[in-house]
């Protein structure tokens, strides 16, 4: 037995679709203006490049010196 009644978890469900819609607008934005987007997963930091490459901080800011300078603002 839930904690919640039935109309609380369809408010739940409701706002949990709201704000998976948003963020999957938010990442569209990052990678339509060549920004990365940032994930944490085993409290590591990781990068996904707007061309689906994942990168850890390391390897992020070795390609920002080397490739894309625009990237260096993360590195800091």
């Amino acid at each position: 037995m839930s904690m919640f009644d039935e109309e609380t978890i369809k408010e739940f469900q409701f706002i949990d679709k709201i704000i998976g819609e948003a963020v999957k607008e938010a990442q569209e934005i990052n990678r339509q203006n060549g920004l990365p987007n940032i994930y944490s997963k085993n409290k590591k930091i990781y990068y996904e490049l707007p061309d689906g490459r994942i990168m850890n901080h390391e390897e992020l800011c070795n390609y920002a010196e080397t490739t894309d300078l625009n990237l260096l603002f993360l590195c800091r």
